[in-house]
């Protein structure tokens, strides 16, 4: 007998569980080129486009969340750091 096959990887989201289903129209040529990044990137295509979201929404997130903190210290001579 060889290895056990898994339905499921092994490492979990760290987001944690994924419940809530987005789905929503793209074009042809856009959903090829996901699955194809999605291949070089060793992930089927949900896998990948979760993660760019995350990297594109967090990352946002978190530039805009230093902008409002700069903007709030401008008036207090702190940085915003």
């Amino acid at each position: 007998m060889g290895d056990p096959l898994f339905s499921r990887k092994a490492i979990s989201d760290p987001d944690g569980t994924c419940s809530v289903r987005m789905d929503m129209l793209v074009t042809e040529e856009l959903a090829e080129r996901l699955a194809a990044l999605a291949v070089l990137d060793g992930m089927n295509r949900s896998e990948y486009v979760r993660k760019v979201l995350s990297s594109h929404v967090y990352g946002e997130f978190h530039r805009v969340q230093r902008m409002v903190r700069a903007g709030r210290n401008a008036g207090n001579g702190t940085n915003g750091g």
